[in-house]
């Protein structure tokens, strides 16, 4: 009986997490209209910064966090400046390439990553004080009151000016730009919101995988190649916006 609990309570736990990740995607893809297949590419980099900052040099896990949002947030800005004048077809083969070079990287700097054996012994909160069965429940009530936070936040984010800007982008940017919004600013401001979901569970818009390491507490390559090829596999016409 306590395996099938276990088992429950870890597929809740990736669910909530899977679904922050949706919630981020919805920010860059459902809001302003951008395909972006890359958005694995920001996951993978806040959760090697956190895990090799935590681990290899003791950082508190408040910190690692931190610096995991600042570097997916950096990512984001620079994937977005570059990718400031394509869309549709040609801007998901762009971002689908960064998180592939992103995975390739992972897989084979086995000196900063340690491969496709990931990294393990990740440190949690909590992980060592309580009992496993414990810390295990205690993790999937935070990922389901982040889930909560962020569905509210983006609901406000979507009836903000911000929101609004995004989706009239979305719609027509050429319009949008008329209207004397700076499309480029507010397109960039999209992927950095959207990548610091990945990584941060208290930022402006959410909270995403990131967290999983302390709870699952290995990293791999494949893991990333896996989120790769499903993502990979949306049609880009079947996104929606709010």
């Amino acid at each position: 009986m306590a395996g099938w609990i276990n088992y429950i309570v870890s597929m809740l736990t990736f669910a909530g997490l899977y679904a922050l990740m949706a919630l981020g995607l919805n920010v860059i893809w459902g809001m302003a209209g951008m395909i972006n297949l890359g958005l694995v590419g920001f996951f993978a980099v806040g959760g090697y910064v956190s895990a090799l900052l935590t681990l290899k040099l003791g950082l508190p896990i408040p910190l690692g966090v931190a610096a995991a949002v600042a570097l997916a947030a950096a990512a984001g800005a620079l994937v977005a400046l570059t990718t400031a004048k394509l869309r549709g077809d040609y801007l998901a083969i762009v971002t689908l390439g960064f998180s592939e070079v992103v995975r390739l990287i992972a897989a084979n700097e086995i000196w900063l990553t340690n491969g496709t054996d990931g990294i393990s012994r990740i440190p949690g909160p909590w992980r060592g004080q309580v009992p496993p069965e414990q810390f295990n429940l205690i993790f999937l009530a935070i990922v389901a009151a982040v889930v909560l936070a962020v569905v509210f936040l983006l609901q406000r984010v979507r009836h903000s000016p911000f929101g609004r800007v995004l989706r009239a982008i979305r719609d027509d940017d050429q319009v949008a730009a008329v209207a004397g919004k700076w499309v480029i600013f507010f397109k960039v401001e999209a992927f950095v919101v959207g990548a610091k979901e990945g990584d941060f569970p208290v930022s402006e818009a959410g909270a995403r995988t990131v967290l999983s390491l302390p709870m699952y507490p290995e990293l791999t390559a494949d893991q990333i190649q896996d989120v790769v090829s499903a993502i990979s596999g949306f049609s880009p016409g079947g996104s929606s916006g709010p």
